[in-house]
């Protein structure tokens, strides 16, 4: 361990009153007591430097991050995220997601922003996507929303139980490697949210996040 010039100041006068208090009162204990406060001071002072040093590397990790933009793709154009090429083929709304049937309906006092998206698994071997992979921002308020898995659920297994589609794909459905699919995901949002304000969020396989304007 090191002592900066302030710290060996210190240091040498507290053993100077050290030795002149033990010598002239001819008490040990004196000595020790001074001792003791050196071994705080540069302890003190030592935790001290070294809690600066981190707190000024967390924040210059915080700046570097901050300067991070979030590349947001436009409507309709494929961009790659991790081991998907995902494009926005259309964005609704509406208060009620309709299911095979009536009962499979699903209704929200909010509203629903219903994405149909196209899907495209660019690795080599078949994968699923897992509705954690996706969010959808409102880049006025930076609220987040996660993804209404019954709504999706009764969506699309409209499209792929009821009309037979073959197109689409369910979440946790296997999708072979360069065979683009269509597949909804539904986000139950608060009924002021402005749809052109959406921006979704993809992140998996240990990529960086991807966002996609909705609008």
């Amino acid at each position: 361990m090191q002592l900066n010039k302030k710290h060996l100041a210190i240091v040498g006068a507290l053993i100077v009153v050290s030795f002149i208090g033990g010598f002239f009162v001819g008490d040990s204990s004196a000595i020790n007591r001074i001792n003791g406060s050196i071994s705080q001071n540069v302890e003190s002072s030592t935790t001290a430097e070294v809690t600066t040093t981190e707190e000024a590397h967390v924040k210059e990790e915080a700046k570097k991050e901050a300067k991070k933009e979030l590349i947001i793709t436009k409507v309709g154009v494929e961009a790659t995220s991790g081991s998907w090429s995902i494009k926005v083929l259309d964005a609704q709304e509406a208060t009620t997601v309709q299911g095979g049937n009536s009962s499979d309906n699903k209704t929200t006092k909010q509203k629903f922003i219903i994405l149909k998206l196209q899907m495209k698994n660019i690795t080599q071997s078949p994968m699923q996507y897992a509705p954690t992979e996706f969010m959808l921002g409102d880049i006025k308020s930076n609220s987040q929303y996660a993804i209404n898995l019954d709504a999706l659920q009764a969506a699309n297994s409209n499209e792929i139980i009821y009309k037979e589609n073959s197109e689409f794909i369910g979440v946790y459905d296997d999708v072979n490697p360069n065979m683009p699919k269509q597949t909804y995901v539904i986000f139950e949002v608060p009924k002021d949210m402005v749809i052109t304000d959406g921006v979704m969020t993809n992140v998996n396989s240990g990529a960086d996040t991807v966002g996609y304007y909705i609008k």
